[in-house]
């Protein structure tokens, strides 16, 4: 999660109609006890939509446990469920949020499903006082219903409600807003007493780019325009390069083999962030063999971003 502005409360901005429902059934589920689950690509801000949730529930003045459920494959299974269960009990009557849930282990799976279901009779490792009154808000890179190797008890106790979240690419009339929101977030953050003028080219070049790393992508560009730019005005030098017009100049400061190197990094962790980083599926995509893409990942040290 990356609440990077201190003293504000990050908002999901947007007049898109889909954009609009998100904060519609937020609004509707906030102040019920359901589970939820939100779906959507790498940042699209599921953490966002999980925060406001909680600060609209009942459970607000409680606890909001954030647990990235990757980690807990770095962890062996004994540490993992020890570890899920020290998060579990700091959540008792506030809110859980399992980020990137569909990455949790299938023996971390079956012990939220003990957790959750306190009337049946539990491992005694597992034995609890008293059952503990959590919500469980997760967030996935898909809808997990969809999924064939996900617990299905589980699935069914977290998709009590789902959101969707669309990628910033399909709403790209919400751009210019966006651009603006974190713009004078970061000017201020700076310290700046007047943002520098935006030329017309900076914002064609935003309008005309994919934002496949979505608003996270995007308020990590605010930042490099602001960092790399003058005082005065900004300037499409400090864009990313696959944002400029012509993508290619960027490369010609580089040497052949540094561009080789940059150009296929960029591809594979793009072709990874499409497919919800299944690296077979990416390999397919790419036209190279699984064991291909696994040691180049190893070679560029590719690591899947943990904030939505």
């Amino acid at each position: 999660m990356n609440f990077q502005y201190k003293n504000v409360k990050l908002k999901i901005i947007g007049n898109h109609p889909e954009i609009r429902n998100v904060r519609r059934r937020i609004r509707r589920v906030a102040p019920t006890d359901l589970n939820v689950l939100i779906y959507g690509e790498a940042g699209t801000e599921k953490d966002l939509a999980a925060m406001e949730i909680h600060r609209k529930s009942l459970r607000s003045a409680n606890a909001f446990i954030f647990l990235n459920c990757d980690l807990l494959h770095e962890k062996e299974e004994r540490a993992a469920d020890n570890f899920l269960q020290t998060m579990y009990g700091k959540a008792s009557g506030g809110t859980l949020y399992l980020e990137s849930v569909e990455d949790m282990p299938v023996y971390s799976q079956k012990l939220l499903y003990r957790l959750l279901t306190p009337r049946q009779k539990p491992v005694a490792r597992y034995r609890t006082d008293k059952p503990l009154g959590i919500r469980i808000i997760a967030s996935s890179g898909h809808n997990i219903s969809e999924s064939e190797d996900f617990n299905k008890k589980l699935m069914i106790l977290l998709t009590r409600y789902v959101i969707a979240i669309v990628p910033l690419r399909k709403r790209k009339s919400d751009l210019p807003l966006l651009f603006d929101y974190y713009y004078s977030l970061e000017a201020d953050r700076n310290g700046f007493k007047e943002k520098p003028a935006v030329p017309d080219e900076v914002i064609n070049s935003i309008l005309a780019y994919e934002w496949w790393g979505n608003t996270e992508e995007l308020r990590n560009t605010v930042t490099a325009l602001l960092e790399m730019s003058s005082k005065e005005t900004l300037t499409t030098e400090a864009l990313p390069f696959v944002i400029r017009d012509n993508p290619l100049a960027h490369l010609e400061d580089l040497d052949y083999h540094e561009a080789l190197a940059l150009v296929d990094e960029h591809l594979i962790r793009k072709a990874l962030e499409q497919t919800g980083w299944n690296q077979t599926q990416a390999a397919r995509n790419l036209g190279m063999t699984e064991g291909n893409i696994r040691l180049k990942i190893k070679k560029y040290g590719i690591r899947k971003e943990t904030n939505d």
